[in-house]
């Protein structure tokens, strides 16, 4: 079962003890606990009395906190059990490409037009 937590979060209500894969900020409770939820920089006195939230049985390093992540593991009563984390995909610089191929292009039209 593959989710994401901002807008199938109703669904995964439903599993019981299914795999699943699920996207959110990692956010770290006062009391040490881990949390997937569904916004960034939530207050500490919210964490883990929102129903948008996904308390994440797992130990992480301390510098996630407030991280966007991918996690999958196996979703129990809104628990997310043996949690594992998914490395970042590497993202394709779509505007850097385009800029680019803009320029060799202006170069190609002005190079030819010195020749002719």
């Amino acid at each position: 079962m593959d989710c994401f937590l901002l807008c199938a979060y109703h669904f995964l209500l439903v599993a019981t003890a299914e795999p699943a894969t699920v996207s959110g900020f990692l956010v770290q409770s006062p009391q040490n606990e881990w949390y997937l939820v569904s916004e960034p920089n939530l207050k500490t006195c919210c964490i883990g009395k929102k129903e948008k939230q996904i308390h994440v049985l797992n130990d992480f390093p301390p510098e996630l906190h407030n991280t966007f992540a991918t996690l999958t593991g196996n979703l129990q009563d809104n628990t997310l059990v043996s949690a594992q984390l998914l490395p970042k995909k590497k993202s394709v610089p779509y505007g850097t490409l385009g800029v680019s191929l803009f320029l060799v292009l202006i170069g190609l039209g002005w190079y030819s037009r010195r020749i002719l």
